[in-house]
């Protein structure tokens, strides 16, 4: 087995005797040089080149610290480490490797110890809803009253007439009791609400899929994939992601084109309005400035309707 798959069984069974908050940099440690080992196509053989600062980058730790949980994990007999050195004037790094049959020994050995600390945490769940739910119905068994019937002050016409009966009220009217729904009954509802949890969930996973689904538009007919649908192919969903953001990336730079063109349009029509003003006041007025033209747009009409087209 790999590192990697032994350190999850091993995490499985809550780490064994290097559980809690003392040995949390050991176990990252751990996990470290499996990554490390992973990543270079070693971890196999669980063998790796590598130096304590190194390590202690990946960890984002200091150095101290890596070098304190080296020599915890081989005085625990977990690791080798061949320390690094200079040889032939050049710096050399250490080489470690990580006793495997030391970790799935202990797997072995605390797997049983494990599995009795969660079935007693499950005998103790259990018990403790159990006396809520008994709590629970208990108090709906007290707190529910009969419903409050008004009393009528005539005398039924049905009854006689002896002076017993006109002194006493008339009986209360039947009512029937109420049974307590078993959907509202607190173990009946966590089992509904269990049983409803794999439909909601498979609800929520189509709505995230139809949120990330591209439009209908450019989804093919049959999927060429060799799929059921094209919905499930994610071939044809990037396709069709590609396709759409093409077609509106076309879409925006044609608006923005007539956009351009609009304003150019209007920029010289301005320019032509205020060119047409300018010759009808040069040839009607030679004489006139240009800060005594305003005062001419107040008596001349068609002056100020080209000054205001």
């Amino acid at each position: 087995m790999s590192l990697q798959d032994i350190l999850l069984a091993f995490a499985r069974i809550n780490w064994g005797p290097i559980r809690g908050r003392r040995w949390a940099y050991r176990r990252l440690m751990l996990t470290t040089l499996s990554l490390m080992m992973r990543e270079q196509k070693c971890d196999r053989d669980a063998r790796l080149v590598t130096t304590a600062h190194q390590l202690a980058e990946r960890m984002g730790a200091h150095d101290k610290t890596a070098y304190r949980c080296l020599h915890d994990l081989e005085d625990l007999g977990l690791i080798e480490w061949e320390r690094g050195g200079i040889a032939n004037g050049k710096p050399q790094p250490g080489v470690l490797k990580v006793i495997k049959r030391k970790l799935v020994d202990w797997v072995l050995a605390f797997r049983a110890k494990h599995d009795k600390e969660m079935e007693a945490y499950r005998e103790a769940i259990v018990k403790r809803l159990d006396k809520m739910a008994e709590k629970y119905n208990r108090h709906r068994q007290t707190m529910r009253q009969p419903p409050n019937i008004r009393q009528s002050v005539h005398v039924d016409s049905k009854s006689d007439l002896s002076s017993y009966r006109m002194s006493a009220h008339s009986p209360r009217a039947p009512h029937r009791p109420v049974n307590p729904s078993p959907a509202k009954d607190l173990i009946g509802y966590r089992a509904i609400q269990k049983a409803l949890e794999p439909l909601r969930r498979q609800e929520r996973k189509y709505k995230q899929m139809q949120a990330h689904m591209p439009d209908a538009a450019y989804m093919p007919l049959v999927c060429p994939h060799s799929k059921d649908t094209p919905a499930l192919c994610n071939a044809c969903r990037s396709q069709a992601w590609q396709d759409q953001q093409a077609q509106e990336r076309r879409q925006r730079d044609e608006a923005a084109r007539k956009r351009a063109e609009a304003k150019t349009m209007k920029e010289l029509e301005n320019e032509a309005k205020g060119q047409r003003f300018g010759d009808y006041m040069r040839t009607m007025y030679p004489d006139a400035a240009k800060a005594d033209w305003y005062k001419i747009i107040q008596t001349d009409p068609q002056a100020w309707i080209l000054a205001h087209a």
